[in-house]
């Protein structure tokens, strides 16, 4: 009898995420689970959302949640009022989260509620900042999940250290089978246009909240970056909500700054292989430079993958404190090792956890 897996996703990173397990289950583990997508529509603009769906072939949602509201309390309220419909609808038997978005959040605590078996795939990372909202949708749902699927060696040890061991397996980074997959599958990347050359330009990327809602903090970056301009090319793919703030806060970008809209994956993945260095404050972006082997600065006090930083491939600048070592991004750049280790698992995660459910 197949057990029916409710897979709750609302922004980037959980697409990506999500296509390695769907794809598995329409294909060798099809005899074992049947999946019902949900998309709960955190993420309103297409580009960062529907457009992800086409490009990563995963199925259409079997059902879409309509938020009309956008601050941290309303979307997890109305996440959760939603789902309860969908759950009562579909019955079952597990519902499945990834990463730390408000939608996982909000999946979290319905399951908890509803006594339904709860699986967290990323579980175990921690910052260790409580005033940032992913921190607090990590730290309630790994504390609510019945299965957790840790990308890591330390995310284990994080969970033990909270007193969380039954259940938690160390699968490796699902990101790291989407990464795989859609690089072998696309062995030769040119979309690159215009002058952008390999290996000369930054690749750039900001958007959280802490970041592009702080005046001062989103200036420093801006200034940083246009600093950067003048002896480096920058590609800046800009998120919606820092576009907004920009214009808001009227802060000026350079000209020499190539800004461009929100990318597909494969596109990001393509922009990253290609480029000498990533600046970003998102934990994706930093997994995915890690992938692709090139040097990464990241634009925040702290990051959940301190392995990388430790093994000096992974540079953490302050924003606050941007003013003062913007002339040190680059030396910081040059002076980085350049052998990548395989901290994040083989590239087999998706298998492994569907291999553990099956049991």
């Amino acid at each position: 009898m197949k057990r029916k897996i409710l897979t709750v996703v609302g922004a980037r990173p959980q697409f990506i995420k999500a296509a390695v397990i769907s794809r598995l289950i329409e294909g060798e583990y099809n005899e074992h689970f049947e999946e019902v997508l949900v998309h709960t529509g955190q993420h309103y603009d297409n580009n960062m959302s529907a457009i992800f769906f086409e490009e990563l072939k995963i199925k259409k949602p079997d059902h879409e949640l309509v938020l009309n509201t956008k601050t941290n309390v309303s979307q997890v309220s109305k996440i959760m009022f939603l789902l309860e419909e969908v759950i009562i609808k579909e019955n079952p038997d597990f519902i499945l989260t990834y990463g730390d978005t408000n939608s996982t959040l909000a999946a979290a605590i319905t399951a908890s509620k509803m006594s339904i078996k709860l699986i967290h795939i990323e579980a175990g990372l921690r910052s260790y900042r409580y005033g940032m909202q992913e921190e607090i949708n990590r730290v309630v749902t790994d504390k609510l999940s019945q299965f957790l699927f840790c990308p890591n060696k330390e995310a284990v040890v994080n969970l033990r250290k909270e007193g969380i061991v039954d259940n938690v397996f160390n699968t490796g980074d699902i990101m790291l089978d989407s990464f795989n997959y859609y690089t072998l599958k696309n062995s030769k990347f040119n979309i690159l246009k215009n002058d952008v050359m390999y290996n000369d330009y930054f690749f750039v990327t900001v958007h959280r909240a802490e970041n592009v809602d702080n005046i001062d903090r989103l200036n420093k970056i801006i200034s940083a970056l246009n600093f950067l301009a003048h002896n480096i090319k920058i590609i800046f793919s800009i998120h919606p909500r820092t576009k907004k703030n920009l214009n808001k806060f009227n802060i000026k970008i350079s000209p020499k700054i190539n800004c461009i809209e929100p990318q597909p994956y494969l596109s990001v993945v393509n922009y990253i292989f290609n480029c000498f260095a990533v600046i970003t404050d998102s934990g994706g972006l930093q997994k995915e430079a890690y992938f692709a082997k090139k040097p990464c600065i990241t634009l925040r006090d702290e990051t959940e993958w301190k392995e990388t930083v430790n093994l000096g491939l992974n540079k953490i600048f302050k924003p606050d404190e941007l003013e003062l070592t913007k002339d040190k991004i680059s030396k910081s750049i040059l002076e980085m090792p350049t052998i990548f280790p395989q901290i994040f698992g083989d590239g087999n995660c998706g298998r492994k956890i569907l291999e553990i459910l099956k049991k």
